[in-house]
């Protein structure tokens, strides 16, 4: 029986995390120079970043499972380095809660393949359904929840954000690679999502509302951390509404370029100017910049795919006219230049991408709906931006601001379960006031 797999999708990742391995381990050992547990934190790191590689090439559904609780348990003992930190403590508690429950519903959906193949291995499952055709539905649709939670999406979300109290390479090693297994364990299950409608479905209406609302919510944030963590959450929904959609080679891609992406960026977030939105003034200009993007993506795609990808088509539109509409420094001729270069290299990138992942079938119905809800969500954004002093707009910033609220039911059952120590008297006051009643 085979334990250990190696294709090309894990190699491709093998190599990936052996680079951010060897900057994540060097920036740590210069990190703690001064610090008397360097020890103690690089071997926790060295855990953790063995227990990924583990994962990665497993094939056996035991080995599989161990090693992603072996990343949880590691992780853990990392995000708690200062302990003294009581909003750290509270953010490892809550993430400890998502860990317990997303390895809860793993080892389910495991068990559930089992005793539908009848093989405890990911390659004999996959041959199993290569035969038959079947798909376990109910196993699919439980992988699907393992992974919106591993990914941190809403309403899971917070611990995301607040675990920033972390040494920074805890949270580079964190945001560039650990939070995006969910997209690994969807990816090696590939064949079987493709044929679960429901499961896709479900995948992708989570993953695009959390989407959605991460990236408005990031808009409001000044602090570079913060903002880093909100974006992740944003990527983080974004790659997995690909994989729903069938974009299974561009959620590679993705998968690739935000762990390099985010691992530079927060190793280097302590040389970093606070950012500030920029307004896109000339309403017209920004327009057009988004109807060529929309033409030149959408022929790239069809010349290179044979078919649309509707949502590909509309974000890389709005990237490419958020750069535009910024650049005024070039001239239109530069600037269509810079727009047909950047096309040109996405389509090369995705079409590597392509010769290690095949797509799948493409869901059109769920691929104009989600396409639909992000032109909303960019002109909610505009209008927004451009009127700021209006009041709706300064409530809802405030809404914004505070995360829409949607965190504040988690963190109290976190508290209830594991209360800090001066909320501890509350909860102890709260009980004697029951019994005396």
């Amino acid at each position: 029986m085979n334990w250990i797999q190696v294709d090309e999708l894990r190699v491709t990742l093998l190599v990936m995390v052996a680079l951010l391995s060897w900057v994540v381990l060097r920036y740590t050992w210069r990190n703690f120079a001064l610090e008397p547990s360097r020890p103690r934190a690089m071997g926790w790191m060295i855990g953790c970043l063995a227990s990924v590689t583990v994962t990665l090439i497993a094939n056996h559904f035991i080995l599989f499972w161990l090693s992603w609780v072996s990343i949880s348990v590691c992780l853990h003992r990392l995000l708690l380095f200062y302990p003294e930190r009581s909003r750290a403590v509270l953010a490892t508690h809550k993430r400890m809660i998502t860990a317990r429950i997303t390895e809860a519903l793993l080892a389910v959906s495991f068990i559930q393949l089992y005793l539908w193949s009848g093989d405890p291995t990911l390659s004999g499952t996959l041959d199993y359904f290569s035969a038959t055709g079947v798909v376990p539905l109910g196993a699919m649709i439980t992988l699907v929840i393992a992974a919106l939670l591993s990914c941190a999406q809403m309403p899971f979300h917070g611990w995301l954000m607040q675990v920033v109290e972390s040494p920074t390479s805890v949270s580079s090693l964190l945001h560039a690679g650990i939070v995006n297994l969910g997209g690994f364990l969807l990816l090696s299950f590939a064949p079987l999502l493709t044929e679960a409608e429901a499961a896709r479905w479900l995948l992708g209406l989570l993953s695009a509302v959390s989407c959605g609302l991460a990236i408005l919510i990031m808009s409001t944030r000044i602090s570079i951390k913060i903002r880093l963590a909100w974006s992740t959450c944003a990527q983080m929904g974004l790659m997995l509404l690909e994989i729903a959609l069938g974009y299974y080679s561009l959620a590679l891609l993705h998968l690739v370029a935000h762990s390099l992406y985010k691992a530079y960026a927060f190793l280097s977030s302590g040389t970093v100017r606070p950012i500030h939105n920029v307004l896109v003034r000339n309403s017209w200009v920004t327009l057009g910049w988004f109807l060529v993007s929309l033409v030149m993506i959408n022929l790239a795609l069809w010349f290179s795919f044979g078919h649309f990808k509707p949502t590909a088509a509309v974000l890389l539109s709005l990237s490419i006219t958020l750069l535009m509409s910024q650049a005024h420094k070039f001239s239109w001729p530069k600037s269509i230049l810079l727009a047909l270069v950047w096309v040109a290299i996405y389509t090369a990138l995705t079409l590597s991408a392509a010769q290690i992942m095949q797509d799948g079938r493409v869901h059109i119905g769920l691929d104009l709906a989600v396409a639909a809800w992000f032109i909303m969500l960019v002109a909610l954004y505009w209008w927004l931006e451009q009127h700021v002093a209006h009041a709706v707009s300064q409530r809802w910033f405030i809404r914004l601001n505070a995360g829409l609220y949607i965190d504040e039911w988690f963190t109290r059952l976190a508290l209830w379960l594991w209360p800090r120590p001066e909320d501890r008297h509350r909860y102890d006051s709260v009980d004697e006031e029951k019994s005396a009643s």
